[in-house]
């Protein structure tokens, strides 16, 4: 006699309701972004995609242009996708 599967989906509607009242912070990277001129946003953009620049170059570069806070970390979060752009909000 086949065995029926339990019925699981309780488990993930709690799952679903954790997600939704979870908050996830701004995007720091992307806020900095606004703020820089045209001509700094496109170098920084380009330092972005480029995984040879390492995080920590990245946030001295914006250091020195007036970022405060940013972490490589942030950077990391950035590049991977799993920050606030990329899950919207």
């Amino acid at each position: 006699m086949a065995q029926l599967e339990p019925d699981l989906s309780e488990f993930f509607t709690l799952g679903a309701m954790a997600l939704r009242a979870r908050k996830v912070k701004p995007c720091q990277v992307e806020g900095f972004l606004k703020t820089l001129s045209p001509k700094d946003a496109s170098v920084l953009e380009a330092a972005l995609a480029n995984e040879k620049i390492k995080p920590g170059w990245i946030v001295k570069w914006c250091a020195r242009r007036g970022a405060t806070g940013l972490w490589p970390s942030q950077i990391c979060n950035h590049r991977k996708g799993v920050c606030r752009c990329a899950i919207g909000d």
